[in-house]
């Protein structure tokens, strides 16, 4: 019996994975906030990354969140029936970058949560292509159009001043993104 070829894996499957995975369920606490997932190719195969952090939300007062504390890379090709977990670690026992990453005062929304929400569902294929083209070696050049609408949808779900930890979790991605993603329209 020949096993089935690797497929892609999907930001939404990614998504679905990381809310059953037990180990993650288990280690990291329920009130830290979790990163967009995005693709990396930092460690050593095509894989998808994402941070949790340390949030502090209280109605009436100014969201606070601190740098990342976990951080989680999954195979981007799934070959059995479940993606694989590639690494999963504090960033105390390995570090994501030498730099400092602080803990950053949020904003209030900037955006109405109708367009908060119309861009998390507009973010899914973008980044899916994104990953695709990124993994297969594309230049940046060659997908001007994906990036920018990538970082147009990315202005509004995630504030500027946490562009950083991202930057660091996945610093081969964010230069392609963007040689400097700036939050100007």
């Amino acid at each position: 019996m020949n096993p089935s070829p690797p497929k892609s894996l999907l930001l939404a499957d990614l998504q679905r994975a990381l809310r059953t995975n037990l180990t993650l369920l288990h280690e990291v606490p329920v009130e830290f906030a979790k990163s967009i997932p995005l693709p990396t190719l930092r460690w050593g195969q095509p894989a998808w990354a994402v941070f949790a952090s340390p949030a502090l939300r209280l109605p009436g007062h100014a969201r606070l969140q601190g740098p990342p504390k976990y951080y989680t890379v999954i195979s981007a090709y799934v070959t059995g029936e479940e993606p694989q977990l590639l690494l999963h670690s504090r960033t105390d026992a390995a570090p994501l970058t030498d730099d400092t990453l602080s803990e950053v005062t949020l904003p209030n929304a900037a955006f109405p949560l109708e367009e908060v929400k119309g861009a998390a569902i507009a973010i899914q294929p973008l980044l899916d292509a994104a990953a695709k083209a990124f993994f297969a070696g594309s230049s940046a050049g060659d997908n001007a159009d994906l990036r920018e609408q990538i970082v147009k949808q990315f202005r509004v779900l995630v504030p500027f001043m946490l562009w950083s930890h991202y930057a660091a979790l996945v610093p081969d991605f964010w230069s392609w993104l963007s040689p400097s993603p700036s939050p100007a329209a």
